[in-house]
């Protein structure tokens, strides 16, 4: 999520469409991808990978995306990730 220089750490509200959908449950300053990021509660129609939803950080709304992976590639990704891509090619 992109922040003025703010970072989620938990129990802040999400919103879509200018309604409260679900909160965060942590967050933090990702040196990996140089940005905020946060994990959250949110129901499952607006769960979709690419989803735009805001997180509402001191007060002002800031917009978010649903992702799927983990923004670390920690190795059981790997692993797993390896074995998707040699299932596929066989």
């Amino acid at each position: 999520m992109k922040t003025d220089n703010i970072d989620p750490e938990g129990n802040e509200t999400v919103w879509h469409d200018g309604k409260v959908v679900g909160n965060t449950t942590s967050g933090a300053y990702s040196y990996t991808t140089q940005q905020s990021v946060a994990f959250a509660y949110v129901p499952t129609e607006l769960s979709s990978v690419g989803q735009e939803l805001e997180v509402e950080l001191l007060g002002k709304n800031y917009q978010a995306k649903v992702i799927q992976e983990p923004l670390v590639l920690t190795e059981p990704t790997r692993n797993r990730l390896q074995k998707m891509s040699k299932g596929t090619k066989s």
